[in-house]
């Protein structure tokens, strides 16, 4: 009786090795990828919860913020006089205006305000304005102070249009005693006011905040930033009896770190500046450190 091949039956042997194999390779190997994916899964979720209960504690501290912005408004609306305005303490710059009268309260720090006006035909001062406030043109004529403040204290602006003498000044007051009160007399007589236009009456929030849409060009701005604009009027009326257009800003350099709100820095920005972030301090504000 003929004997059966002996190697037919290793090759059946190995193909059955080799498919096992191969079968504990798939299964260790998916076992491996829903491990994986299992704390991939895990991270991300604790990612979410660490962010909801973040966004939930800033949600919180923003209407906290709100609920304060409104008191303090409210409060510098009603100060008519500089040593009405009370200590506010905080993080936060808050300006009251209505076009002639600027009441606001500066937080620590150092802070140079800049009271300037500038005046000339009705054209040339708007495209002086639509350039940005650049380079004074020839054709204008201006009148700017420096003035540093004292930290933690709350200022009086007044322009004073005087009917009766036809005159243009302003003066600046302060509820601290160490502050001197502050005037210049713009025109001494001549100038009559048919009307003016300003924008922006209310502001809360922290000096050197960024709070326009974010593009490349602003990097520059952490570096060096803007001053404050707590006051920008445009007067009409007549000098001499010569149509003549009137500006008066009010401006407000600080040295306090940068930053930007923190919805936006979430929202829209947080890719492009997350390095320089500072780690977030609870008043509304994310701050950033100088570019290395």
């Amino acid at each position: 009786m003929p004997r059966k091949p002996f190697i037919p039956k290793l090759l059946s042997i190995a193909v059955t090795v080799i498919i096992v194999v191969i079968l504990l390779w798939f299964t260790v190997d998916l076992v491996q990828q829903r491990k994986e994916r299992s704390n991939q899964l895990a991270i991300a979720v604790q990612e979410r919860d660490r962010f909801q209960v973040l966004v939930e504690h800033t949600e919180s501290q923003r209407e906290k913020l709100q609920l304060i912005q409104k008191d303090v408004l409210q409060c510098l609306r009603c100060c008519q006089t500089a040593d009405e305005i009370p200590f506010l303490g905080g993080n936060h710059l808050a300006v009251q205006s209505d076009g002639e009268t600027v009441v606001f309260y500066v937080p620590s720090g150092s802070h140079e305000l800049t009271v300037r006006f500038v005046w000339g035909d009705d054209q040339d001062v708007q495209d002086w304005k639509s350039n940005d406030d650049g380079e004074l043109p020839e054709t204008l004529q201006q009148s700017t102070e420096t003035i540093p403040l004292i930290a933690e204290s709350g200022y009086r602006f007044q322009v004073d249009l005087d009917r009766k003498s036809s005159s243009v000044r302003w003066t600046l007051a302060s509820n601290h005693a160490e502050f001197q009160p502050k005037s210049c007399t713009v025109f001494e007589s001549g100038y009559r006011s048919s009307g003016s236009s300003y924008g922006g009456h209310e502001q809360f929030m922290v000096p050197n905040q960024l709070r326009r849409y974010w593009n490349d060009e602003d990097l520059k701005l952490i570096e060096s930033p803007d001053p404050s604009t707590l006051l920008s009027t445009t007067f009409r009326g007549k000098l001499d009896d010569q149509p003549v257009s009137m500006v008066a800003k009010l401006s407000l350099k600080s040295d306090t770190p940068v930053s930007v709100p923190w919805q936006l820095y979430h929202r829209v920005v947080q890719k492009k500046i997350e390095q320089l972030a500072l780690p977030y301090q609870g008043d509304g504000a994310i701050y950033l450190k100088p570019k290395p």
